[in-house]
């Protein structure tokens, strides 16, 4: 701590009880106070201008709501060999709580008000347990990304839910990793005296934690080599699917994504674009007024790619990322500056404007490294219905119709 200028998160060690003390000295091993430190130095003090680049429309997208019921029956089949082979699992990003929906607990034990009033895990689980059914399969092994505060609860509840009828042993939770907020001068904030400011580093962290954890050795050992990355927050998610299993195979690609068609050109979503000649996320604030609105000669708009979290990695390129690209997405990390309560010399401080810094990385700064990657259209009102707010457009309710409008066409 002296070495990274950081004693003073010990400045209270003597008044702690011996619980206290554990909990501050394990929360500070578990920081790397390096990776800040280098942090602080290259996103702060000595900041290098944006990539530039071009930002040009993404082209490798299918549209699958193009494809006839015998193309989709082909490739559902195609899709359950891959399952019956053993040779597909699920990652899914799970550390948001549902505190905008008024509960104190993660997103994925929330009951969206269905009648059978599942949680959003047993809809997976039981989906799940039908893919193997129809694919004659091994069971389909489920990772599960979650932050530090959650783990346990998320670990409990599938306790003591009985795994939801899933073999425990293919149910593999971890955590993501954290940072510290810091100030401006680049010291470590405290909440309490024996607590650091911690919070999540970002959905992006999956890679390296996913390595720390043993998930990537997990997933080779079962000799997996497709993984469905998707999030918990959408009821409508066909997990694991088989047709776009079959897709990212008969396409060839280290990476293949599901993605929502715009609804309209200024629709505050991230698209899938090329930025200096590689994939990526654009956000919507990215483009300009003449880029969002500019159309292909179907009418489509140029950038009409949606991104809705949801993705195939082949194994051997989250292999990649682990073992040769982790100290290249670490420049990726973003900078954000936020309010953030904390102990000082003053007592507790609840500041009324940006006093701290806190670093984030995302997943999908990692599609950059793909060699090869493809992009499906797929009809929105039947597989993205998020859960995010507590009432209006992506809340429980509109989740709720979109399932009720999809089951009543069956």
């Amino acid at each position: 701590l002296e070495r990274k200028n950081q004693s003073h998160v010990l400045k209270y060690l003597e008044e702690l009880s011996p619980a206290q003390k554990k909990q501050l000295l394990d929360e500070v091993e578990s920081v790397d106070l390096g990776l800040l430190e280098d942090l602080y130095e290259k996103h702060y003090v000595n900041p290098k201008p944006e990539e530039s680049g071009s930002i040009e429309p993404y082209q490798n997208i299918v549209d699958f709501r193009d494809f006839d019921q015998k193309q989709r029956e082909s490739m559902k089949n195609q899709g359950l060999n891959i399952i019956k082979q053993g040779k597909a699992a699920v990652l899914m990003f799970a550390g948001g709580s549902a505190t905008r929906l008024g509960v104190p607990y993660p997103k994925g034990m929330y009951d969206i008000g269905l009648l059978s009033h599942k949680s959003l895990f047993q809809i997976y689980a039981e989906r799940l347990q039908r893919l193997q059914q129809l694919a004659q399969g091994p069971p389909i092994p489920w990772l599960i990304m979650t932050n530090q505060e959650s783990l346990a609860t998320i670990q409990n509840f599938f306790e003591e839910n009985f795994y939801f009828g899933l073999n425990r042993d293919n149910v593999f939770v971890f955590p993501q990793d954290m940072l510290p907020a810091i100030d401006f001068s680049g010291k470590v904030l405290l909440t309490e005296k024996h607590k650091l400011s911690l919070s999540p580093n970002g959905n992006g962290g999956v890679f390296e934690s996913l390595g720390k954890a043993g998930g990537l050795e997990w997933l080779e050992e079962k000799e997996v080599e497709y993984v469905h990355l998707c999030g918990v927050d959408n009821v409508l998610l066909k997990i694991c699917d088989p047709m776009f299993l079959a897709f990212t195979e008969t396409q060839a690609v280290e990476v293949a994504t599901k993605a929502v068609e715009k609804t309209k050109w200024d629709e505050s979503v991230g698209v899938f674009a090329l930025k200096a000649g590689k994939k990526s996320v654009v956000e919507y604030s990215e483009l300009s007024e003449e880029m969002a609105k500019s159309k292909e000669d179907s009418g489509r708009l140029s950038f009409c790619a949606g991104n809705i979290l949801n993705h195939v990695f082949r194994t051997s390129f989250l292999k990649k990322i682990i073992t040769n690209n982790l100290s290249e997405l670490r420049d990726k990390y973003h900078v954000a500056k936020k309010k953030v309560p904390h102990l000082s010399q003053e007592g507790y401080q609840s500041p009324t404007s940006p006093n701290a810094l806190k670093f984030e990385l995302f997943y999908f700064d990692a599609l950059s490294f793909a060699e090869s990657h493809a992009a499906l259209l797929i009809n929105r009102k039947e597989e993205y219905a998020p859960v995010k707010n507590a009432s209006g457009v992506d809340s429980a309710e509109s989740a709720r119709e979109m399932v009720s409008r999809l089951h009543s066409k069956w």
